[in-house]
């Protein structure tokens, strides 16, 4: 079985087509804002193609923390890495009671975890390790 939904083949594919790695991109991304990001604004999807344009244009780094280059085994793991900063760069943070930071009409960070780790199998930690490495790069 696959580690998670993007090591998984398209199985469902034509046998002429070549498989494809993990599910077709955009209804992931319309799947990943409706459950995790349901009160991003429309501008997110706008600034996280940017991140994820200009994070994987810089030269490929063999560093273990450095940005993976753009491919089909690794595009949804950006994307969710991408949408996540954008998400976070637009909304402006409230506190809820628990001190947890919560967007307005939406959800505080641990809820956004729990639902990435639940759908896509990418937890907390490692979420945070992918935004610290778009964001070096973003730097650059």
């Amino acid at each position: 079985p696959p580690l998670t939904i993007f090591h998984a083949r398209d199985t469902d594919a034509p046998p002429t087509d070549p498989p494809r790695d993990g599910p077709d991109l955009l209804p992931f991304l319309r799947d990943l804002r409706a459950a995790a990001f349901p009160a991003a604004p429309d501008l997110a999807c706008a600034v996280a193609l940017i991140y994820l344009d200009r994070a994987c244009a810089r030269e490929a780094s063999c560093a273990p923390d450095a940005v993976p280059p753009l491919a089909p085994r690794t595009v949804h793991r950006l994307a969710l890495t991408a949408f996540s900063l954008a998400d976070r760069l637009l909304r402006a943070p409230q506190r809820d009671p628990d001190g947890g930071v919560v967007p307005p009409g939406g959800r505080p960070e641990a809820a956004v975890g729990a639902v990435v780790r639940r759908r896509y199998g990418v937890s907390p930690a490692e979420l945070g390790a992918m935004e610290r490495s778009m964001t070096r790069a973003l730097a650059e």
